[in-house]
This record gives C-alpha cells, sequence and structure tokens, in this order.
C-alpha cells in the first residue's frame, strides 16, 4: 500500500538529533519514531505519541527550544498521521514547551487549528497550543497554586488566551478563571486590595457578554460566571449589586442547568469548602433571598448558606 513520504519530517529531526543530547544520548531514534507515527497499528502509533512528549520532557530546558521548532516546522508535512501526532505529543508535555520564534510558533498552531476538519486533529492541535509557555495551562497553574507573586503576567497569560486566541476552546475557561484568580488574589492578600475584586467584576461583566453573545466555540459556564460576580458584589459590601445580580441570573438560568461551588468565597479554611453542584435557578433564588435578609452584607456566612441550599 502506498504511504505518503516523510522525508521532510525525518530531515526536521536530524538537527534535534544533533544539538539536544538526553542524559548523555541524542534524542531516541527519530526515523523510526517518525515510521511509528504512521504506523498502520493504532497501538504503535499511540506509543509512538507518548514517547516523544517523554523525549521532549527529557530534554533540558535550555535545549529544548531547538527540538520544538523542528517539530513546528515538521507540521508542514501534510500527513494527517504525522501533525496529529506531533500535536498529541506537545500537548502531553509536562513541561509547557516553548519555541524560539514562540509567537511564530503560537500563531501557526492557531491557524493549523482554525483550518483544521477534523475533530480529533483540532482538538489536540488546541491541546498543543494551550500546552505552550504562556498559555492556558500556564497561567492556571498559577491559579491552581494561589500564585500571585507576578500578578500582571498572569493576567496577561489568561488575557491573551482568550485575546487572541478566542475561537480556542480554551477561550471560555480562560476569560472565567481570570475573574476568579483576581477575586482569590484579593482573598490572598494581595496589596492591590479591593480593587481587585472591581476588576474581576469587570472580567465577568466581559464574559457573561461574550457568553451571552455565543462569541465562545464553547458556552458552558454561563450560569457560574452570573453568581460569582454576584458574589463578588457581596465582597465589595454592595448588597443592592448583589441582589441585582442574583434576580438577573434567575431570568437567564433553569433549573436543568448546574453549577458546581467548590466555594462561595475562597478562602483556605477547610469548612469554606462546599464542593457541590446545584440547580442554577434554585441556588440563585435562594442566595438572593439570603442576601436580602442580612442585615449587612458583611455578616454573609457560607455555611449558612450551604446548609440552607441543603435543606430546602
Amino acid at each position: 500500500m502506498w504511504r505518503p513520504p516523510f522525508t521532510t519530517f525525518m530531515l526536521c529531526f536530524v538537527s534535534i538529533a544533533s544539538t539536544s543530547p538526553v542524559g548523555g544520548q541524542v534524542f531516541p531514534d527519530l526515523p523510526n519514531l517518525t515510521r511509528k507515527l504512521q504506523s498502520g497499528i493504532t497501538a504503535e502509533r499511540r506509543n509512538a505519541r507518548d514517547d516523544l512528549a517523554i523525549s521532549l520532557d527529557r530534554i533540558p530546558r535550555d535545549q529544548l527550544a531547538p527540538a520544538v521548532d523542528a517539530l513546528v516546522r515538521a507540521l508542514d508535512d501534510k500527513d494527517y498521521r504525522v501533525q496529529l501526532g506531533i500535536a498529541v505529543a506537545l500537548g502531553k508535555t509536562k513541561v509547557r514547551w516553548r519555541a524560539t520564534d514562540h509567537e511564530g510558533a503560537l500563531q501557526k498552531l492557531y491557524s493549523l487549528y482554525n483550518r483544521a476538519e477534523d475533530e480529533t486533529l483540532k482538538r489536540s492541535l488546541d491541546d498543543a497550543l494551550n500546552n505552550a509557555e504562556g498559555m492556558y495551562w500556564d497561567c492556571i497553574q498559577d491559579y491552581n497554586n494561589d500564585v500571585i507573586s507576578d500578578l500582571p503576567r498572569t493576567k496577561d497569560c489568561f488575557r491573551r488566551v482568550y485575546s487572541d486566541f478566542g475561537r480556542s476552546r480554551y477561550a471560555e475557561n480562560a476569560n472565567f478563571y481570570l475573574g476568579q484568580y483576581l477575586t482569590r488574589a484579593y482573598r490572598l492578600g494581595h496589596p492591590n486590595g479591593r480593587a481587585l475584586v472591581v476588576e474581576s467584576n469587570g472580567v465577568f461583566d466581559e464574559f457573561i457578554n461574550k457568553s451571552r453573545a455565543g462569541a465562545f466555540v464553547k458556552s458552558e459556564w454561563l450560569e457560574d460566571g452570573l453568581f460569582y460576580r454576584a458574589l463578588n458584589d457581596s465582597l465589595l459590601g454592595d448588597k443592592k449589586g448583589a441582589v441585582t445580580q442574583l434576580a438577573q441570573m434567575e431570568k437567564l438560568v433553569s433549573d436543568e442547568q448546574q453549577v458546581y461551588v467548590y466555594q462561595f468565597i475562597f478562602s483556605r479554611e477547610r469548612n469554606a469548602i462546599v464542593d457541590a453542584y446545584f440547580p442554577a435557578k434554585k441556588l440563585a433564588g435562594i442566595t438572593r433571598t439570603y442576601v436580602e435578609r442580612l442585615p449587612t452584607i458583611d455578616r454573609f456566612d457560607a455555611a449558612e448558606l450551604k446548609a440552607l441550599l441543603s435543606t430546602e
């Protein structure tokens, strides 16, 4: 059976083998790996992708870019299996990858992603794009680890995912989590203080407007954005604003939709953990009634609200 040529791909890897030692050895048997990426045996192709990702992770950080450069060049190969193999490997590396012309590499992946018709290839290219340094998985790592020491960098990281790569399926996540991250930074004691919550409100307003306009490739978290936008107002002491936001949420959602709540308001205290799904309309209504009854918004008690939601 005729198979498409892979000479270009193999030649691209020659430079990796000659410049990127791994633990005293050169990059693995690349021509053989290339053949495996194009193999007619599914298990062999998948193993080759995993092997490539593992090999990239073993390259010293200061020598990684030339290897990535070669992979990015090899994406010009029109062979579907070669493109898919490279995309899967770049999306699986544990270390955020970086190319010499990093911006050029990102734009190339994004262009291929936008042109791809095959859903598996499209998803894999998107995963590879967002596993790069300065992209989604880079900034969400700061979020997950409560890193606020370089707030401008992390903010820019989230923002560029949904601003510059707006058709990525990660764009919705990036916009939503930037709103969450800013509020979290305030709760963690960042010196910018409550101004971060005001900024978070602006991010959530942008998120809500985009979600309602269908600007995201996927739109799964509109109800979550509405809810946390309202809770931000409670942090700012704006009882009227919180009630207004929750009333708006009630009108826009149904109880078929679910909102996952890990915490109502971020805290490192274990008793603040909720870790539950709630019907969206019920969540909005009970929370609105609860906030309306508070003598002052600073009396907001997450445990009390959780109990109300669990019993009503």
